[in-house]
């Protein structure tokens, strides 16, 4: 980690240019502001002492989508890609913090309504859902064997909500509820993960806490909330035998009962530490094999349909 200084109105960051670090202010104050493709520059945030700045695009190894400039005399300390991506993988609560942050950064430019209605608004939705990737995908590092599990669920959700022709709103909350409905793991023990047998009752206790432990997590960063069905409802079942509150039927939003399937699936068919994947015909029969009792019918039937092509 080095010093740097700025004087005031010195650019830190030129949108657009190749991200190798990330900076913390140490002393000072800087702006972010972001071109769009109408020359019109637009203010997104003000940040001082402690806050920091620049890691979006070294998370997606993309170019820099924002300008910084120093409003006043100025010192960071610049953490290089590097370390950053030690930092992340050696703790995932960062990544976590981070989620919160980039969260409140996003109500505090008035861009909540991300999907919404303008170029501008979408264009910084994509943006931040991109970083939410990112920082699941370190998250799930912890685990090789549930790598890109929460990317493949969310891209199966949307799918499945196409083909019950849900509207756009919908599939856009399966696509962040699928990422982020496992984020209260993190709080579960490595040695549970990677256990080979059967987990025994307290071990078990401590997985089913992490439906409530997700919901707690993001239920206070506005960005974020709208996982929050997808993240605690996601293991209720159908006939109401899951957890943690033995909901049933319709009373378990739709959007959870999509992504109860598309989880169940994306874990069958792929590597655990107890046991090989299942190929898809023979997941797929499991999975029909519940439906009406485990599993919604109707989402069952559009993962066989969503299924059919590849078949």
């Amino acid at each position: 980690m080095t010093e740097c200084s700025y004087e005031a109105g010195e650019v830190i960051i030129q949108e657009n240019s190749t991200a190798e670090e990330f900076f913390i202010i140490h002393r000072g104050k800087i702006q972010i502001s972001k071109t769009f493709e109408d020359g019109e520059e637009v203010m997104l945030g003000v940040y001082s002492n402690g806050e920091f700045f620049g890691e979006m695009a070294i998370l997606d190894e993309g170019p820099r989508s924002a300008n910084a400039r120093a409003v006043e005399p100025t010192t960071v300390m610049v953490v290089s890609y590097k370390d950053f991506e030690r930092l992340l993988g050696a703790a995932p609560q960062i990544a976590y913090a981070i989620m919160k942050e980039l969260s409140a950064r996003l109500r505090e430019t008035g861009a909540l309504l991300v999907w919404e209605l303008t170029r501008k608004n979408r264009e910084l939705g994509e943006a931040y859902l991109d970083t939410v990737k990112t920082l699941v995908r370190a998250i799930e590092q912890r685990d090789r064997y549930i790598v890109g599990h929460s990317d493949r669920v969310a891209k199966l959700a949307v799918a499945i909500g196409k083909k019950m022709s849900l509207p756009e709103q919908d599939l856009r909350d399966l696509e962040l509820g699928g990422l982020l409905h496992d984020v209260g793991m993190i709080g579960v023990s490595e040695s549970i993960l990677r256990k080979t047998d059967s987990l025994i009752a307290g071990e078990l206790a401590e997985v089913k806490r992490h439906p409530d432990e997700g919901m707690r997590m993001i239920e206070k960063t506005p960005f974020l909330r709208r996982a929050i069905p997808a993240v605690l409802y996601h293991h209720e079942r159908f006939d109401g035998s899951g957890y943690p509150g033995n909901v049933s039927a319709t009373d378990i939003p739709l959007v959870a009962r999509i992504i109860a399937v598309a989880d169940v699936f994306d874990a069958l068919t792929s590597d655990r530490p107890h046991r090989a994947a299942l190929d898809e015909t023979a997941a797929l029969a499991l999975i029909q094999e519940k439906a009406g009792t485990e599993f919604d019918a109707d989402v069952v039937a559009a993962l066989v349909a969503v299924c059919a092509p590849a078949r």
